[in-house]
């Protein structure tokens, strides 16, 4: 599904109902089927005071090799998760 704003054109989440553009921060921070993968692997690393792109930008800092490698698995796992939903 795509969403024109104003010329624009934006995929829409195919793995949840939020009708929300599929961007980064969607994907990593938002998509209510990656939750638990996302509680999982980097919540310890999200500050909920902060806006979506602030989280985002702190989030991929990397300031340690265990936040990098959590990061990897959550995304590694959430890509397994997405193509498994789209390819049903």
């Amino acid at each position: 599904m795509v969403r024109d704003t104003g010329g624009i054109k934006l995929n829409l989440c195919r793995m949840c109902f939020l009708d929300e553009p599929e961007t980064l921060a969607h994907f990593i921070l938002i998509c209510p089927i990656l939750q638990e993968l996302r509680e999982h692997h980097i919540k310890k690393y999200l500050d909920p005071l902060l806006k979506p792109n602030s989280q985002l930008t702190s989030l991929l800092q990397m300031e340690n090799t265990d936040k990098m490698k959590n990061i990897f698995s959550f995304v590694t796992n959430a890509l397994k998760v997405r193509s498994f939903i789209l390819n049903e």
